[in-house]
């Protein structure tokens, strides 16, 4: 259920950034929906990643833009919102991807040690 979850939420993150980012209050909603989808199976330390990483991510790209590094297009208060909880949704993505290739590596290899 978790893989489908996150599946579901990797989909709709960039359906939503890339169809509705000219709304941008619409298209917070959305991502705070996709949140809760992504969140609904999460354990506690994938909710404090989620909820730390939001706030780094955008206040790194904050910082960025207050440098001169680049702007976007249309942004709510200096970045879009809807990046918010997006840099939140991409650190659990992250962090699930990691755990799926761990335990694949770790099944090759035991049915590798297994045919010897």
């Amino acid at each position: 259920m978790k893989r489908i979850l996150t599946g579901i939420s990797a989909i709709l993150s960039l359906l939503v950034a890339a169809l509705l980012w000219p709304w941008q209050w619409l298209a917070l909603i959305a991502m705070i929906g996709v949140s809760i989808i992504l969140l609904y199976k999460s354990t506690r330390s994938e909710r404090k990643l989620f909820a730390i990483c939001s706030i780094a991510g955008a206040g790194s790209e904050v910082f960025a833009i207050i440098l001169g590094s680049w702007t976007y297009t249309n942004p709510t208060f200096i970045i879009p919102l809807w990046l918010i909880p997006l840099w939140g949704i991409a650190s659990v993505f992250m962090s699930r991807t990691r755990i799926e290739i761990e335990e694949f590596e770790k099944n090759k290899n035991k049915k590798s040690k297994s045919k010897k």
